[in-house]
Order: C-alpha cells, then sequence, then structure tokens
C-alpha cells in the first residue's frame, strides 16, 4: 500500500477534536442527557443499517476491516418492546461486535422509549438511532422513516420522539435523515430542530425521500450535507455517493463532515 496516500487516508478519518472548554462537565451536546452521561463512540468510519445486510456476521466483517462504529438493521419499536423473540432475534450481538448502535423505527415516543430502554442494556450497545431516512414502501404505509419527516407537523411530531429518548436514556440518542423534499434551508433548519431536541449525532443521506416506487435519482447532494454540518455543534456524518477510499475522502472534504457512514459501498467491498 503507498505510504502517503496511508497517511492521508488516516489523517482524514481522525476524530476532531472539541474545542476545549472551562467547563469541568461534558457539553450536553456531545454526550447522552440522562445520567450517567456516556461519550459518544467513535464515528469516522461507519456502517450503516441495512436490512437483510447489518446483522452480526457482516459487522463483525467490517470491523475487521476497520469499521469503528456499526448500526444494527432496522428494528420495529412496537414488536421489540413487546416480543421477546423479536428482540433476540434482531437484536444479535457477540464479543467483539462493539460499539453498536440499536437502529429503530416507530412513530410513537412512548413506544420507541420503551422498546430503547430494553436496548440500552444489551451488551454492545452504546447509542440508539431513530430512522427518519427509510423511503420504502413499508414506511410509506407504516408511516415512519423519512414519510415521517415529509410536512411540518410530522416533524414537530418527531422533534417530541426525540426529545422522549434523549431525556429517558442513558445512551446518546442518534438520528439519520434525507434531505428535505422544501429545500437545503428546511433541511438546515429540522437538523437544528433535532440538535436542540437532543440529539447528540445525525447521519444525513444527501438525497430526497423520493416516492414509495422511485426512491433515488441521481447522485447524493454533498453540498447540502456541507451546509447541515456548517450549522450544528454535534458530529454529522456524510451517506452517499462512496463507493471506495477515494470518494470516501472526497465525501469528507467536500462535506467537513466528522465520518462516513457506508451502505452499498461497504456491502460491494468491506475492506
Amino acid at each position: 500500500v503507498d505510504a502517503e496516500a496511508t497517511l492521508t487516508f488516516m489523517s482524514a478519518i481522525k476524530p476532531k477534536q472539541p474545542k476545549q472548554s472551562k467547563r469541568t462537565a461534558p457539553h450536553p451536546a456531545s454526550v447522552s442527557l440522562c445520567p450517567p452521561r456516556r461519550p459518544l463512540p467513535p464515528h469516522a468510519l461507519v456502517l450503516a443499517p441495512m436490512v437483510g445486510a447489518s446483522e452480526l456476521a457482516f459487522r463483525l466483517l467490517c470491523r475487521r476491516h476497520g469499521a469503528q462504529l456499526c448500526y444494527t438493521p432496522m428494528m420495529h419499536s412496537s414488536r421489540f418492546a413487546s416480543d421477546a423473540a423479536y428482540r433476540a432475534a434482531e437484536l444479535c450481538t457477540a464479543q467483539g461486535d462493539g460499539p453498536l448502535v440499536a437502529h429503530f423505527c416507530g412513530n410513537d415516543g412512548a413506544t420507541l422509549l420503551a422498546a430503547a430502554r430494553l436496548a440500552e442494556r444489551a451488551s454492545n450497545v452504546v447509542a440508539v438511532d431513530l430512522n427518519l431516512g427509510c423511503s420504502q414502501r413499508s414506511a410509506h404505509s407504516g408511516h415512519y422513516g423519512a414519510f415521517l419527516c415529509a410536512d411540518a407537523a410530522g416533524r414537530e411530531r418527531v422533534l417530541g420522539m426525540v426529545s422522549t429518548l434523549a431525556h429517558g436514556l442513558s445512551v446518546p440518542v442518534f438520528c439519520k435523515i434525507r434531505l428535505l423534499d422544501e429545500g437545503e434551508a428546511e433541511t438546515v433548519a429540522f437538523a437544528q430542530a433535532l440538535e436542540r431536541a437532543g440529539c447528540a449525532l445525525l447521519a444525513v443521506h444527501g438525497r430526497l425521500r423520493g416516492s414509495p416506487m422511485h426512491r433515488r435519482s441521481g447522485p447524493a447532494d454533498l453540498a447540502q450535507v456541507a451546509a447541515v454540518k456548517s450549522a450544528l455543534a454535534i458530529p454529522v456524518l456524510t451517506n452517499g455517493n462512496v463507493r471506495g477510499a477515494g470518494e470516501l475522502l472526497a465525501a469528507l472534504a467536500a462535506t467537513g463532515a466528522d465520518g462516513v457512514m457506508s451502505a452499498e459501498g461497504a456491502l460491494d467491498d468491506p475492506a
């Protein structure tokens, strides 16, 4: 491997150090809100949540090749909260599978909190993530994921859910969103509102929601991801347009993000 390229790569993914403050207590934007406060895990190289893909075996493979943080596949909060067999099957982890983010969908704060409180007890789980980016037909019919953010009323509901989780858990609460149809200004405003509600880390997929039948059109808009990053104090992950190490570096440079979340690129080549 070319030594200069390796140094460039490692420098680009080196976790950014927060500015020093005279306060002895950690800033609430960088930790969970509910004591005992827990710091964020490393998040420069992140494996995305993928149904039918980011299960235990693939997570372990990706960790072997340098993934610092992995997400579970999407888990339905209502079933997770009420069905022990579903919990055992969906939140399957093992030694070496940490740090791990439990990734949930749902549209009710109380149900999400009940599920998340069960998940935060599990071995290796260091954070809980709320799916606000799924654009599949099931998300449309179930009114969760990106479709929950389709209008102002839905976004207000989301903010209440995030606040409920942030104040009810001992692990940090993450969110994963897509760009909003209303444009960059509205996406940035929503991201800022999520931060105020208690989101500790935000992953941004740089594409629009689309329709249940047509979810992708063209490359991710990394300029909008950059706008979100520049407006927030919490860490931001960029998601989209990454199929290899070169594109990973390009995405970091284009967005200024704190890390890269990889999905299909990791499936093609986890190394």
